[in-house]
């Protein structure tokens, strides 16, 4: 069987450097790809609006 990749994984190669946590910019994109019916080939899109919203969320915090 083949072994299935992971949110973190498809994207890893494209991952921008960035001071936010790599896991929880994987884990809003995984929620991103569900929110928007699972479509394929939409990871790097996922993973920069994530990491777009984490980013807003952070300095919203200040």
């Amino acid at each position: 069987m083949k072994k299935r990749k992971t949110i973190a994984h498809q994207t890893e190669s494209h991952r921008p450097a960035s001071d936010l946590d790599p896991e929880a910019i994987a884990m809003r994109a995984y929620f991103i790809w569900e929110e928007q019916g699972r479509p394929t080939g939409k990871h790097e899109a996922h993973w920069l609006q994530a990491e777009a919203q984490l980013r807003r969320a952070k300095a919203a915090k200040g």
